[in-house]
């Protein structure tokens, strides 16, 4: 809760949903950014969550740089396996090659994302 740098609120019915913006740095692609809270719990909950906006950041872990290397290892391997895949298989229709050498290097690609941002 540190980590948030303010909440917007929008009441919806029954409902009040906040959205939740955090520093600058702070915040992950697991980091949740809308919470729904009955109205009638209103009060408690923001007076709880506003004093943790009040509070510190706490410093920034670093990251794993095992995990980091090993998920960056999976994505060569998944980069060198669809450039493999596009020169040896020259039998193949070139949009069936295409193909799968896209979802190849999607599949690296988001080993990448994992590795740079979120370990």
């Amino acid at each position: 809760m540190a980590s948030l740098a303010g909440i917007r609120p929008v009441r919806v019915g029954d409902v009040t949903l906040r959205y939740l913006s955090y520093k600058s740095g702070a915040s992950r692609l697991t980091s949740p950014r809308l919470i729904a809270v009955p109205t009638e719990r209103f009060d408690g909950f923001h007076s709880n969550l506003e004093s943790g906006v009040a509070e510190p950041a706490p410093d920034r872990e670093h990251p794993d740089r095992v995990v980091q290397v090993i998920l960056l290892a999976f994505a060569a391997f998944f980069y060198a396996t669809g450039a493999f895949f596009w020169f040896v298989t020259d039998t193949v229709q070139t949009s069936t090659r295409l193909y799968i050498v896209a979802a190849v290097a999607l599949l690296g690609s988001l080993f990448v994302l994992v590795a740079v941002f979120e370990v």
